[in-house]
């Protein structure tokens, strides 16, 4: 290692990089992990002259807004192709620091988002605690997560699992370079929001990720992921209705592409048209080989918020289209949840009353305390916790995590600004101990044991709920 001004140098098993001190850590940014051509699996990079990595590096292409498109907004595309990269901050570089190393996976319904938001900001995770944080890049959307075998050939199945594919190359670089940022290799701790956590739910399935990761940390997403070919290749086959007659998706555009997805995803169901794909790297028999023992071992903390889609059942065109909505969001499963709302509001429940619990528990909740069940009972140590803090809404949790607090609403009160202080500090000092490996004592937080839950609120307090959601729903949310 070579220390000149405030500049410091690595070197990795892809070439050497230069990162910069500051506050403390050393950081460097955009280091690349790999590159792919598109629809492709992504292939290692390496190089011989030292790289400058002291700015974040390119993001996946995307659009320049998320959701349905703002009233009289202009489209632009954000990122490059070339976006396979990853940032890590750290307070040692000594191989024999063994510091325990967290590998985030942003969120972004596997549609947009990046790993130099400020919800993956190394620095505010890590605050004075002393480990090797490193949030990582993804191909996102068409780009990563189109499944194109029927229409291309064989040299395309798969496709729709490029992001995944990128996420599981980026792990393994982690894991062979973490002692050169002073991290332990034996303690890398898997971290995801939404669709990171569902990335990485859908990643434990897999024996290389479970040779790597004994830890994971997730909030709001679990295994309910996983679509069929048939799925993937329906959601292919309606995107590519969108396009010109004969347009080669392979050379296209990628402006006019993400473009084009804009469009696709600019309805309140958008957020299960992407996600793995049961075929390589993943299998249909994952569930039959996870039975027989080909399974994740280790700790878990798996999170929710109380009211994850609350925002949704709160909009004012939600009474005339929650069915349509429904149907959007699961697909053949939307008779379902139709019921269970319908359940809800003969019980003497709202529309929004009734709805609420069927979005949030059927998209998010159930499947979160569904791994923690499936985990718990095989022998692994899982804690849980539901940031029920109001509006207690998908990604709140992470973001007072992160001591963003004006998430997702400002705050303009002083005395609510220092009680939403005060939550997060009581949420990180929770957290960062399960990342320290320091473990939880049963009498501040019981193991989950079938029901012991945190909830996250002005007071912290833990309650036995071993039926906190609503059930009944289909290991696959989205089906088509």
């Amino acid at each position: 290692m070579n220390v000149q001004a405030e500049r410091v140098t690595v070197m990795t098993d892809c070439g050497p990089v230069c990162g910069k001190k500051q506050a403390g850590k050393t950081v460097f940014l955009g280091i690349p992990y790999g590159k792919a051509e598109r629809f492709k699996a992504p292939e290692p990079v390496k190089w011989t002259e030292t790289r400058d990595c002291t700015a974040f590096g390119p993001i996946a292409p995307q659009p320049n807004y998320r959701g349905r498109k703002p009233e009289n907004f202009v489209f632009a595309m954000k990122g490059s192709e070339d976006c396979l990269n990853l940032n890590v901050w750290t307070t040692s570089t000594d191989p024999a620091a063994k510091l325990p190393v967290v590998f985030a996976v942003h969120g972004g319904a596997f549609q947009v988002g990046c790993n130099s938001e400020p919800l993956f900001n190394g620095d505010v995770f890590m605050g004075e605690e002393q480990m090797v944080y490193v949030s990582v890049n993804y191909r996102v959307g068409v780009m990563g997560f189109l499944e194109l075998g029927e229409v291309y050939g064989e040299e395309y199945l798969g496709s729709g699992n490029s992001g995944f594919k990128d996420l599981l190359l980026g792990l393994q670089w982690v894991y062979r370079n973490a002692a050169a940022f002073g991290g332990d290799p034996e303690r890398i701790i898997l971290t995801g929001l939404s669709a990171g956590a569902k990335a990485l739910g859908a990643l434990m399935t897999l024996p290389e990720v479970q040779a790597i990761s004994h830890r994971v940390f997730l909030e709001s997403g679990a295994m309910q992921g996983f679509r069929t070919v048939e799925t993937a290749g329906k959601v292919a086959e309606r995107f590519r209705a969108m396009l010109p007659d004969g347009l080669d998706l392979r050379t296209a555009p990628a402006d006019l592409l993400v473009e084009k997805q804009a469009e696709f995803c600019s309805c309140d169901g958008n957020t299960c048209f992407f996600g793995p794909v049961l075929t390589a790297p993943f299998s249909e028999d994952w569930m039959e080989r996870w039975e027989q023992g080909e399974r994740f071992r280790g700790k878990a903390l798996i999170g929710c918020g109380r009211h994850e889609l609350e925002h949704q059942v709160m909009r004012p065109y939600f009474p005339e289209k929650a069915e349509e909505i429904a149907q959007d969001m699961f697909g053949k499963n939307a008779d379902i949840a139709c019921r269970k709302a319908e359940e809800g509001m003969r019980s003497g429940k709202t529309l929004q009353e009734a709805w609420e619990p069927v979005f949030s528990d059927f998209m998010y909740r159930f499947y979160s305390f569904a791994l923690a069940k499936k985990l718990e009972s095989e022998g692994n140590d899982v804690w849980c916790y539901s940031f029920e803090y109001k509006p207690g809404c998908h990604g709140m949790g992470f973001a007072y995590l992160m001591k963003l607090l004006d998430y997702p609403f400002p705050i303009q009160d002083e005395e609510k600004q220092k009680e939403a202080e005060r939550v997060s500090e009581a949420m990180r000092e929770k957290i960062l101990t399960f990342v320290r490996e320091d473990g939880f004592t049963e009498d501040v937080w019981p193991r989950y044991a079938g029901g012991n839950v945190m909830l996250f609120d002005r007071e912290n307090r833990v309650e036995y709920l071993p039926d906190y959601t609503l059930d009944g729903f289909p290991p696959m949310v989205y089906h088509l």
